[in-house]
């Protein structure tokens, strides 16, 4: 089984959202 480019799309995708949020929710 090799889902690692499909891991690899969500965290790219993911990584930013969570960046926004820590930095919103900090200000």
């Amino acid at each position: 089984r090799d889902d690692s480019g499909a891991s690899a799309v969500e965290f790219v995708m993911l990584t930013p959202i969570m960046f926004f949020l820590i930095f919103g929710a900090g200000r």
